[in-house]
């Protein structure tokens, strides 16, 4: 169905290939992919990448954005430049997308969509907005409120949630300082109404001139306990205690799993890991990773993956009862593609791979890298 609406959004672009260049893009970036699941957020992807392909000397997959962030940048400005009255009869320059500086009317947007995050608020009434706000292309008129006889109140929200939450992150991102912000990030990182909002957060950070993925590693739980690699790999079976058991130092504990899962996808957003959090992860003294039991899906995969395939210190890995299936498979399997790897056990059971995930898994493991 992604691949049909890919298809049917881009029918009439100048390009034949426009179509099958987004397809691919999005069928190959699994964090985006999944996101496509949504059919606003589809729109939102396909808007972006087709405005992307419409610049000027721009080669099949070169310069198209890969992550969340990168995507919403994009996409916010180009609905505010397509339908702002002041600009939207001024050509589109590509400059304008990517560029840094962005137009001072984000401002209360930004502020706006911060405060409605921290007070739990989606929709906003026209005396908490002002007019040139109301007037914004990411804001949705909904029906009137009757708040007494023969009297109503005009309504709003964005245009969809996870506009509001990029643009809460733009506001945190532009207003406060390293140690507010370090602050911050600590007290909400695990609440669930903040976590895509932190997301973004990393992304927006990485994308500027001072390095901040430490505001994220130095938040990875430290603590990490001793197993037997047996009961790791078959966790559902009785084992033999006549085998003298070899034990492994996990990471994370029990209950420190979803808050390490949610910073990994931080530090992928960031996109600035590499040497700081192999450190990192190398100083917390783990050679296996156990994410059990933690609902992963194939997005949350993605960035997993990223971080973990850089840690050479692990040799087994426990994902045992979660929401993988064959889309996760995929990223899976870029575990075993290098050669620096020392990973030898793996723990995919209960997690409804399907045959095609078995084919993914089976390609990878006939790989000259995978040992």
């Amino acid at each position: 169905q992604v691949e049909e609406y890919v298809e049917n959004f881009t029918k009439n672009a100048a390009k034949n290939d426009t179509g099958k260049k987004i397809w691919q893009h999005i069928s190959t970036n699994m964090n985006i992919f999944t996101l496509c699941y949504i059919p606003v957020n589809l729109f939102i992807v396909c808007s972006c990448l087709l405005e992307v392909l419409n610049f000027e000397n721009l080669s099949t997959g070169v310069g198209l954005p890969t992550n969340l962030t990168q995507i919403y940048q994009m996409a916010t400005k180009l609905f505010f430049f397509r339908h702002n009255k002041q600009y939207r009869d001024e050509p589109l320059r590509r400059e304008d997308i990517e560029s840094k500086d962005w137009p001072p009317e984000f401002k209360p947007l930004a502020r706006i969509a911060f405060n409605g995050i921290r007070e739990r608020k989606l929709i906003f009434t026209s005396n908490k907005v002002s007019e040139d706000v109301v007037q914004s292309e990411l804001f949705h008129r909904l029906p009137d409120r009757q708040t007494a006889p023969f009297k109503h109140e005009a309504q709003f929200c964005f245009i969809h949630l996870t506009v509001q939450e990029f643009l809460a992150a733009k506001h945190i991102v532009d207003t406060m300082k390293e140690e507010e912000l370090r602050r911050f990030v600590a007290e909400h990182i695990n609440e669930g109404e903040w976590q895509m909002v932190m997301q973004f957060v990393a992304g927006l950070l990485g994308d500027g001139d001072k390095p901040s993925i430490d505001i994220f590693t130095e938040l990875l739980p430290k603590t990490t306990y001793e197993r037997a690699e047996s009961e790791l790999m078959d966790e559902e079976d009785e084992q033999d205690d006549s085998v003298e058991p070899r034990t492994v130092t996990c990471w994370p504990t029990k209950g420190e799993q979803h808050l390490a899962v949610t910073l990994l996808k931080c530090i992928y957003e960031n996109n600035e890991s590499g040497s700081v959090v192999q450190s990192k992860l190398k100083e917390i003294g783990f050679n296996a990773v156990d994410f059990s039991r933690c609902r992963l899906a194939p997005a949350d995969c993605t960035a997993v993956v990223h971080v973990l395939k850089s840690c050479q210190q692990i040799s087994l890995i426990n994902l045992f009862n979660n929401s993988i299936g064959s889309l996760g498979c995929v990223e899976i399997t870029k575990l075993f593609d290098n050669s620096n790897c020392k990973l030898s056990s793996l723990n995919l059971s209960l997690n409804n791979i399907t045959c095609e995930g078995v084919k993914q898994l089976s390609n990878a493991l006939v790989n000259n890298n995978c040992k």
